[in-house]
């Protein structure tokens, strides 16, 4: 059980993100499973009051929603059907059903796909619910929206059709991204100016813990010229930006520094090492993440959960711009315990000035 006395602050994560120090070193998540959720609340979690409720509850200043566009709206399945498979929950007794992406072929795999393809109307997307949640919010809250733009370009191809692609069908991939982007902006342009929104998160895994899947040049080609479009969106509205993407992305950090991204999130430990990261990015970019979720968060125990967050703290808090984050989101594997012990160590430890003694 947290003994927090919640007073939630949006200016603490607007100060961290902008590189600043704020009176604390700030909690944030990109997301925390539903079964997590209901565990710390003891109850079903039914409406957008549930969810600010446990948000709030538990320690944080902001929480994300997740809007986005439906780009398959005809549902048409993938050439190779999705991988589906169980994996342990803390909060069942049987395992849990997973599916993953297809990692072949997906429902476009040719050009006669992509013009047979029915694609929504630009603009045509869901809000996450903004409405909803903006009237629940606790005062002091903000929303953050986070949404996809790489990932439903892999979805539709499919991961091997989109590697062997660029390749053998460079028409393809660069038609399938345009549609995508063109898509996804709009959720943006509409977010931006909610009074209720923060900031704003892109959500797109573009490596791997040795590296990225693509080169730099085909980022930069195909994938960087929308995020540059939705940093012009975040500095009109005078909003943070945050990027996430798995693994090691060491070698396009600069170019989401030249386009103005103020945070990077998770800096996954197997990828990146966050001292490393905090000497040489520190000053220009807020690191949001890097508490294991590979041991640490879902099978050590809340001691070793509450010293690796005070050594993460240690490495990246000094000055400010770090927030504390599991190093992708808080899921169904990690015991409540944990979890509460990640904040609670925060809270302990990330007060500034910090005590940096070992």
């Amino acid at each position: 059980m947290l003994t927090l006395e919640p007073r939630p602050d949006f200016d603490r994560i607007r100060t961290t993100l902008r590189g600043g120090q704020a009176d604390r070193v700030p909690v944030m998540e990109l997301g925390v499973d539903r079964p997590v959720k209901e565990a710390f609340l003891g109850r079903p979690l039914a409406s957008a009051e549930d969810e600010a409720e446990f948000w709030l509850r538990a320690g944080y200043d902001c929480y994300c929603l997740w809007p986005g566009v439906n780009v398959n709206p005809a549902g048409r399945p993938p050439r190779e059907g999705r991988r589906v498979g169980l994996r342990h929950s803390e909060y069942s007794d049987e395992p849990v059903e997973r599916q993953w992406r297809c990692e072949r072929a997906g429902c476009i795999t040719s050009m006669d796909d992509f013009r047979e393809h029915v694609w929504p109307e630009i603009g045509q997307f869901h809000d996450g619910g903004i409405e909803a949640h903006a009237a629940a919010l606790p005062e002091g809250m903000k929303l953050i929206p986070v949404t996809v733009l790489h990932e439903h370009v892999a979805t539709l191809l499919g991961t091997e059709t989109l590697l062997m692609s660029i390749y053998d069908d460079p028409e393809l991939v660069a038609a399938t991204y345009q549609k995508v982007g063109e898509r996804t902006v709009p959720i943006y342009e509409k977010l931006a100016a909610h009074p209720a929104v923060g900031a704003l998160w892109i959500g797109d895994d573009l490596a791997y813990t040795e590296g990225m899947f693509f080169s730099p040049d085909f980022v930069r080609q195909h994938i960087f010229p929308w995020y540059a479009q939705i940093a012009e969106i975040a500095r009109a509205h005078d909003l943070p930006l945050i990027f996430h993407s798995d693994g090691d992305i060491r070698p396009v950090i600069p170019d989401l520094l030249q386009m103005g991204f103020s945070a990077i999130h998770p800096i996954e430990p197997k990828g990146m090492d966050l001292a490393e990261i905090k000497r040489d990015f520190g000053d220009r970019l807020c690191l949001i993440g890097n508490i294991d979720l590979c041991y640490t968060l879902p099978r050590g125990t809340p001691a070793e959960v509450e010293a690796e967050v005070k050594l993460r703290i240690s490495q990246a808090g000094p000055g400010g711009g770090y927030c504390v984050s599991s190093a992708n989101s808080v899921t169904e594997y990690v015991p409540l315990r944990n979890f509460e012990a990640m904040v609670e160590a925060t809270y302990k430890h990330g007060r500034y000035p910090l005590a940096l003694e070992s």
